[in-house]
């Protein structure tokens, strides 16, 4: 178990329990009862197995079109969730009017280039401009279709939908969240990716890799 998230632990036999919990959710006190180990353990195996994911898994939108939505003026903290037509989806905590030094090097890792950008932003706003300059397409998204006018219709429907169920989500690690944003945000992504148990637990396995021993021709020679 070295370089893993259970190195040193004492209770190894609990960790397949906890692994299978994960895509359950709920939070430390119920997946306490169920692990048979106390919250505080829950929450730090939680903590350590997402920090190992962070380093292994970035959610991303395919290309196509892709439906963004934000957070609202007061719900902490800010944040932008996408999602594109195969339902891959990604949430990254940044403020809306962030510069470029923060949007572009964000839409070059989770969006590919050719993508046209359904959002209700303006067009002139920070986050359409970064849009741009990245290569993409970019559409205002209708706030209230209008039903008598023929043809589609541009909606963020899909995105705000996703974003109300990240915020029921989020809802219930109240206390937690604030200092762990990124983990809770990476476990709701595995979640709605691998909704077999199953399938959630090799993804968490796969990420275990442990440090690779260095060979005898990597060595350093030492002087004789």
């Amino acid at each position: 178990m070295t370089g893993t998230p259970a190195a040193y632990t004492k209770r190894l036999e609990r960790w397949p329990a906890h692994l299978l919990n994960l895509a359950d959710g709920g939070t430390a006190d119920g997946a306490a009862r169920i692990v048979g180990v106390s919250p505080r353990t829950i929450l730090r195996w939680r903590q350590r197995t997402f920090a190992t994911l962070l380093q292994d898994f970035v959610p991303a939108c395919g290309g196509g079109r892709v439906e963004v939505a934000r957070s609202g003026m007061f719900h902490y903290p800010p944040h932008i969730i996408a999602v594109d037509e195969a339902d891959r989806s990604f949430i990254e905590f940044v403020r809306w009017n962030a510069g470029p030094w923060i949007l572009d090097p964000l839409l070059a890792q989770r969006l590919e280039p050719g993508s046209v950008v359904i959002c209700r932003d303006r067009p002139d706003s920070p986050f359409a401009r970064a849009v741009k300059r990245a290569g993409m397409g970019y559409i205002r998204a209708e706030r209230r279709p209008c039903p008598t006018v023929a043809g589609p219709h541009e909606t963020d429907a899909r995105a705000r939908r996703l974003n109300g169920e990240f915020l029921r989500w989020h809802g219930q690690f109240r206390g937690v969240w604030d200092r762990y944003a990124r983990h809770y945000a990476l476990w709701f992504e595995l979640r709605r990716r691998y909704p077999d148990r199953s399938d959630l637990m090799d993804r968490v396995l796969l990420s275990w890799r442990p440090p690779a021993p260095v060979s005898d021709c990597a060595r350093p020679v030492e002087d004789e």
